[in-house]
């Protein structure tokens, strides 16, 4: 992914699967990651893990989330799921800012 210099960056995450919590964390430590990712890496911007979909959020048809902004500041970073064992098993991404 690709983001401009200075740009406010807008991130809602929205868990939506079964039986686990997912969170979002922007990192520029590169992987690989330990089983407990968020243990060790520079943290530069996070969303805490939302709980997983459950038969009790399923009939108002809602699902959790969170949402917050960052500025874009030059340089290479990663996205990560910082729950444990989920980087570890390629839950991450790469964020670029030119």
């Amino acid at each position: 992914m690709l983001v401009r210099q200075g740009a406010t960056v807008d991130v809602i995450l929205v868990n939506t699967d079964w039986g686990l919590m997912h969170g979002f964390e922007l990192t520029s430590t590169p992987p690989p990651y330990p089983y407990m990712a968020m243990m060790g890496i520079n943290n530069g911007f996070f969303l805490m893990p939302l709980p997983p979909r459950t038969a009790e959020n399923l009939a108002p048809a809602r699902y959790y989330t969170e949402e917050g902004s960052f500025t874009a500041v030059s340089g290479s970073y990663y996205y990560l799921c910082q729950v444990p064992g989920h980087a570890a098993a390629g839950m991450f991404g790469r964020l670029v800012v030119k």
